[in-house]
């Protein structure tokens, strides 16, 4: 997305499609608040007066139009499996973890999008997804589902 691009919102629900492709859509996910995280975080890399943050935009946004392309990225450089339903999206700088929605009547197959963090801020010693972030997914992932 350039700083130009209007978000591509859902007909069918309040929810942000970011990419969409042959084989999926790229969305963002509704938290039990009601409230989207991943788009604002996006969105302030996107609108950043910093030419780093925007182009660490710009890389997330090619991954997400790869994974709408092409259903996968490449493990691990580009995907990590966090847990049984959780993943994540993987840049130098950035992780959004992510879970894929089954295909309905109301959506299509989608990935979709819990919230993004900083590598550098988001990793323990062991280079692992911190504790804090894994719980954050998993309850926006929670809450997105029961949403509907």
């Amino acid at each position: 997305m350039t700083e130009q691009d209007p978000l591509a919102h859902c007909t069918e629900c309040p929810r942000v499609t970011f990419a969409s492709g042959a084989v999926l859509s790229v969305e963002s996910t509704i938290d039990p608040n009601g409230m989207s995280q991943v788009i604002d975080q996006l969105e302030a890399l996107r609108k950043s007066s910093n030419r780093r943050k925007r182009e660490r935009h710009s890389d997330l946004k090619f991954r997400f139009e790869q994974l709408a392309a092409y259903g996968e990225l490449e493990v691990p450089r580009e995907m990590r499996k966090l847990g049984p339903e959780l993943l994540e999206i993987k840049t130098a700088d950035d992780r959004v973890p992510f879970y894929f929605l089954v295909a309905s009547n109301r959506h299509v197959r989608a990935a979709r999008l819990t919230h993004q963090f900083e590598k550098s801020t988001g990793r323990t010693a062991a280079g692992k997804t911190p504790r804090k972030h894994l719980n954050l997914a998993n309850w926006i992932m929670k809450g997105d589902r029961d949403h509907g």
